[in-house]
């Protein structure tokens, strides 16, 4: 049995907030359960609650965060009769990647209040679910721990997934295959790390020196690129996000992808950090290869949500080459942050276009000349962000991304700068076959019955606030590194 709950801490904190971060989510679930069809207000009043206070206590845990002493750990139990430590760490990556997550979960749950309430309450405690095991895999300092919340996460997305209708099959279907694939992978790496090392325990592993398998690297890294995704592993991603709702394709592209950055940062940078360099080039050539691969399908995509997933692989892959360069993971770190908030704006802006257009087709977009002063608005924003003009974080990102290209080859320079210019011009073109051109006097469209709400546009304007915030201010996340 779970042993009798202590907390100590390694910093001036009162109460184990990263504790209460973790478990809030799941008892607002298992309360909004609990809630009765029929009263709907108490339903919304709940969750949005929920997800306020969780996002509370994430920022409080960042604000408390002292990045002089690099971590602070609470012990939150013991492990039966083998007394074995439950701890959960606040880090760098944990202390600024944590409020992101809660901050996305709180988004999807406002975007989906105007749904169908059985869906609705279901989305609701779903994502609860997801956002508890998510934040956990980042503050476990288990291994197996760590992995088991990382892969529950799949069991909300799936039955997220389910619900759409009409159902969509194949997309859960590749989505399953490559989960289960990829986690196997990792799950024999990891316990090949505990066979040499005799501890799960990450700071164990860490004191102890590390370990020498170039076998578990190997895994490691083939499932990092099936989560990340690289190529040839990423062909199931841009069929999931078409074919699944809003609120699982933000989840998926902003929390979930990022795990393949959590077990970069856990386990192969300190890890097999000589292993990596010894095979920097290899893998800057297959994610060079994934850039370009990417962009050579992103220009035939007829649907915009589809051409976003593309971006997001691209971006991606240009992120991991901060880390193979040797500049600080504080960069990589701040990339990611920046992934997530960019993805998220994205396909929340594609979900506009077909609320207020009946289509996310380009080659039905650009025959339609009364799209609604607001989805032009939105569509203008998100493409700005998407191209990463001055003053948002992506561009940042960007110069970080080329800078490390750099540090490792010319060739490698070429290839970044290209794919950045390529894919910003193609970005431009479609956003003025579709959205650029204006009738003299513009009527409203058939669907503009169907448009986003004030709370959808609270959504949307908050996402660009926040791009634009960490553009202008950057070390808001750096200072932390």
């Amino acid at each position: 049995m779970l042993g009798m709950v202590v907390v100590r801490h390694h910093r001036m904190v009162n109460l184990p907030i990263a504790f209460l971060t973790a478990i809030t989510p799941l008892i607002g679930g298992l309360c909004v359960m609990c809630i009765s069809d029929k009263h709907i207000i108490n339903i919304k009043a709940s969750s949005i609650w929920t997800s306020c206070y969780t996002l509370y206590l994430a920022l409080t845990t960042l604000c408390s965060f002292d990045a002089s002493t690099g971590k602070y750990v609470e012990e939150i139990g013991t492990l039966g009769a083998t007394h074995g430590k439950l701890t959960i760490v606040v880090d760098e990556l944990s202390a600024v990647v944590v409020p992101v997550i809660c901050f996305i979960c709180l988004l999807s749950r406002v975007w989906t209040l105007g749904t169908d309430v059985r869906m609705m309450k279901a989305q609701f405690v779903m994502l609860f679910f997801f956002e508890a095991f998510a934040i956990l895999a980042f503050y476990m300092t288990d291994i197996f721990l760590l992995f088991i919340c990382m892969e529950a996460t799949t069991i909300p997305i799936y039955t997220i997934m389910s619900t759409r209708a009409p159902p969509t099959h194949d997309a859960v279907f590749r989505f399953l295959i490559y989960t289960i694939v990829g986690a196997l992978l990792i799950l024999v790496a990891l316990i090949m790390i505990y066979l040499e090392t005799h501890t799960s325990d990450l700071y164990e592993i860490y004191n102890g020196g590390g370990v020498k398998g170039r076998v578990a690297f190997l895994l490691l890294i083939l499932g990092i690129a099936i989560k990340m995704p690289m190529w040839p592993f990423y062909h199931w991603l841009p069929v999931v996000h078409v074919k699944s709702q809003t609120t699982c394709s933000v989840i998926l592209a902003a929390v979930t992808l990022k795990f393949a950055s959590l077990l970069i940062v856990r386990f192969v940078e300190p890890l097999f950090l000589s292993e990596l360099m010894t095979n920097s080039v290899i893998v800057s050539c297959v994610s060079i290869v994934s850039i370009v691969y990417a962009l050579s399908q992103l220009v035939f995509q007829d649907d915009i949500k589809r051409m976003f997933a593309y971006f997001s692989i691209i971006h991606l892959n240009m992120y991991l080459l901060i880390l193979l360069s040797g500049l600080s993971k504080g960069y990589f770190i701040f990339a990611i942050i920046q992934h997530s908030i960019t993805v998220a704006a994205l396909f929340f802006a594609a979900d506009v276009v077909k609320k207020s257009c009946g289509t996310r087709l380009i080659s039905e977009l650009k025959n339609i000349s009364n799209i609604p002063p607001f989805t032009r608005r939105i569509m203008i924003a998100a493409f700005l962000l998407l191209i990463s003009v001055p003053f948002s974080c992506g561009f940042i990102c960007e110069i970080i991304s080329v800078y490390a290209a750099w540090n490792i080859s010319i060739v490698l320079t070429v290839a970044v700068l290209a794919s950045i210019m390529i894919s910003s011009i193609y970005a431009i073109y479609v956003y003025h076959i579709c959205f650029g051109r204006r009738t003299a006097q513009e009527q409203p469209s058939e669907y503009a019955k169907h448009n986003v709400g004030a709370a959808q546009k609270s959504v949307l304007l908050s996402l660009v606030a926040v791009a634009l915030l960490l553009g202008i201010m950057p070390d808001l996340v750096l200072r932390i590194f």
